[in-house]
């Protein structure tokens, strides 16, 4: 398997157990029981408490953890349990070995001793899931889009701390694009239509305001099937007239993959 499709496959199980894990439950009070109430006050409290806890996770815990006394703490901790990985000793011609208090050194240790960031399955995974709080159930809860922004805006700034003052500097790698998780965001923005149409059929039935729109619960559903399918109508058509990529971006695109078909060719021939 390469190295693309080990990552589908985790995103896939992923978005999977994080959907049955989180959103099952607002569904079932919102759809199921009906109760939107409930339904608000869990996406609050849900919203809430999940950027506080990332917060401290991404940026607090790991800026403790590098404070001087915390690295002699865990280092102590290390030794007396064995586990402590001593630095392999080279002996080099014509090099020699920096002390660790060298200026010329600190950064090179600074870089050693910070976070490794292997993925960014968590970073999308954060992403994603408040993508869902906020479209999901948009329209009996339009809060958690500020609530969503002010999480974002305090975001940039902790992971631009986190990124240079906390993590060791990332590996370069060369993707084509975001993978699955492309596929996950757009599904969600797909059932969003669903699940508003639904919560908004919920929300408005009896009032007096839309008695006048249907004289049954037949009529009533068949009205919100009708509003379900033009939007989906839209969003297909809106997909399928603006492209992801901009014409001049294709077009130097078409241009570069051209020029490297023609050059392969070239060399098989000569």
């Amino acid at each position: 398997r390469t190295q693309e499709q080990h990552d589908t496959h985790i995103t896939l199980k992923l978005v999977i157990f994080e959907f049955v894990n989180t959103f099952l439950a607002l569904f079932y009070t919102g759809i199921y029981l009906q109760d939107l109430k409930a339904l608000k006050s869990q996406l609050f409290t849900t919203l809430l408490v999940q950027q506080v806890v990332n917060q401290f996770q991404e940026v607090f815990i790991p800026f403790f953890l590098q404070k001087p006394s915390s690295v002699k703490f865990v280092n102590k901790v290390t030794r007396k349990l064995g586990i402590q990985d001593k630095p392999k000793v080279r002996e080099v011609q014509g090099i020699t070995v920096l002390s660790e208090s060298d200026p010329q050194g600190e950064q090179v240790l600074k870089n050693i001793s910070g976070n490794h960031l292997e993925s960014l399955h968590d970073d999308f995974m954060e992403l994603w899931l408040q993508f869902g709080h906020v479209f999901l159930f948009l329209s009996v809860y339009p809060l958690a889009a500020l609530l969503a922004l002010i999480n974002n805006i305090t975001e940039m700034w902790a992971d631009r701390y986190k990124l240079c003052r906390l993590s060791s500097k990332p590996r370069p790698m060369c993707i084509r694009d975001i993978g699955a998780w492309y596929s996950a965001f757009r599904l969600t923005g797909m059932l969003s239509i669903v699940s508003n149409c639904w919560l908004l059929s919920l929300d408005l039935y009896g009032q007096p305001a839309c008695a006048s729109l249907s004289s049954s619960d037949l009529q009533w559903f068949l009205l919100w099937v009708t509003v379900e399918h033009g939007l989906f109508a839209i969003f297909l058509g809106l997909d399928a007239l603006i492209s992801d990529v901009p014409a001049k971006v294709k077009l130097q695109m078409d241009r570069a993959n051209l020029h490297f078909k023609k050059k392969v060719l070239k060399d098989k021939l000569d």
